[in-house]
């Protein structure tokens, strides 16, 4: 049943579910990124000790790993029969990325949206 489920479910059209996964994460990230540059909100929340010149930075370089992770994902699921053949590597693999995704994630929009105040 593992098998029949990776190979049917997992496995399934995984090229192009990549591809668009992939896609999706750049344009959002551009449109967040954009908004954010020329529209910056005129009163950030919360607390952080990061300095406001590398907000920018830190969120490009967290969604950059995110797109790389990504990207890395999609190329290896050109060799849809090593992945086949790999169940346990694979799903291990699918979920150490959605991890990273997930965590690399926060800390960008922290890094955009948490304000530097001290006071607040």
């Amino acid at each position: 049943w593992f098998k029949w489920y990776h190979e049917h479910a997992i496995c399934h059209k995984i090229v192009r579910r990549f591809g668009t996964q992939a896609t999706i994460v750049l344009i959002v990230s551009g449109m967040e990124f954009m908004v954010f540059v020329f529209d910056p909100p005129l009163q950030l929340w919360g607390v952080t000790y990061w300095e406001p010149k590398n907000r920018l930075l830190k969120f490009v370089y967290l969604r950059l790993f995110v797109l790389l992770g990504n990207h890395l994902l999609w190329l290896l699921s050109e060799f849809s029969e090593w992945m086949k053949e790999h169940p346990k590597s694979v799903q291990g693999l699918l979920l150490l990325n959605s991890m990273f995704d997930i965590v690399a994630v926060y800390f960008s929009y922290e890094a955009l949206f948490i304000s530097n105040e001290h006071e607040f």
